[in-house]
């Protein structure tokens, strides 16, 4: 469990990572064996505080207040690489770092321009360096490194998320209207795909702000974006074929959470003293453009019973490697600890 202590907290298949103190300490614990003490580690060595934590086992990398990207051996508990990121380049300010670590690749996306509180952000005077970093082990198989393979200065497209997949890396700008898809081997751009807007986001930032039943949502996942058209019409579009389809739910004034991954929409919502869980299956292409119910459960409120959540700042966070062992077989997980994430 991750509490409201914590700056920022983490949950793999095997452990559960905060920050602690000051921020500038990390707690690891052993996410099935809660018995087992945990840990604390000065990662740094410095005082700055941990802003962001990634995991990718059986590594953890961390984004600290001095722009240093620190990577972490969950298994040794020992710091193996880290670098500081350019604080100025071309005369412009490092204004957002964003960080992935999978399938061997390091991928940093750093944002230099004037200022970071334009919302949107202006993309005159700004520019995206995307760099590559591959693990390579050492001849004495003890150290890892993470030389830089790749790097990429991007205009004219400001990168405010990525996710990183087994062959390219998907980014999406400001209000997720266009995608920028970049493999990674070798290191360049593929295409840009442009999004057509499900809905005025700034008219519907309005109407967030005025009500608490409107929730804007963008979820991606291994090539399908979900995004929410209203209160009750969620839009779900392939980026790689262009298939788009709408979905009319009935969670009107439930506040739901929505997540997208392997073929499957999880919806849930609170009622009562419960988490309610609805599971959709994505259309069949070809057959159907219209999702299925194929399972629905639930579990009791945070208050009551927490765990095995993620709780964080007093919200219930849930996550797909969260259901109950039980509920991810019926979906075709038959780990103990499913992957859907």
């Amino acid at each position: 469990m991750c509490c409201s202590e914590s700056l920022c907290c983490k949950i793999s298949d095997t452990k559960v990572c905060s920050t602690v103190g000051n921020f500038d300490k990390l707690r690891i614990q052993e996410r099935w064996c809660p018995e087992v003490s945990s840990k604390e580690f000065d990662i740094t060595g410095r005082p700055v505080q941990i802003l962001h934590l990634k995991i990718s086992e059986p590594y953890l990398v961390a984004l600290t207040s001095d722009h240093s990207v620190c990577i972490w051996d969950l298994e040794k508990n020992q710091k193996i690489h880290e670098f500081i990121q350019e604080k100025t380049l071309d005369n412009l300010k490092l204004i957002l770092l964003l960080v992935r670590l999978n399938y061997g690749l390091l991928i940093t996306c750093a944002r230099y321009g004037l200022n970071r509180s334009n919302n949107p952000p202006i993309s005159s005077g700004t520019f995206n360096l995307l760099m590559a970093r591959r693990l390579v082990i050492t001849e004495d198989q003890k150290r890892p490194d993470f030389p830089i393979t790749g790097q990429l200065k991007i205009l004219d497209f400001i990168i405010e998320t990525i996710y990183l997949e087994t062959q390219r890396i998907v980014a999406f700008n400001f209000d997720w209207s266009q995608a920028l898809m970049v493999a990674t081997k070798p290191f360049h751009i593929i295409r840009l795909v442009t999004i057509s807007p499900s809905v005025d986001r700034q008219r519907f930032w309005k109407e967030v702000e005025l009500t608490v039943e409107l929730k804007l949502v963008d979820k991606y996942r291994e090539g399908w974006l979900l995004q929410n058209e209203s209160s009750d019409i969620i839009r779900i579009m392939n980026i790689d074929s262009g298939v788009t389809f709408k979905h009319h739910h009935n969670y009107k004034g439930c506040r739901p959470d929505f997540d997208i991954a392997n073929k499957h929409v999880v919806i849930s919502y609170q009622k009562d003293l419960f988490w309610k869980f609805d599971i959709w299956s994505l259309p069949k292409s070809g057959y159907s453009d219209k999702m299925n119910l194929v399972y629905s459960f639930q579990q009791p409120h945070p208050n009551v019973y927490h765990e095995t959540y993620y709780v964080r700042r007093n919200k219930l966070k849930i996550h797909f490697d969260d259901l109950p062992r039980q509920h991810s077989i019926f979906l075709g997980y038959p780990r103990d600890i499913p992957l859907m994430r």
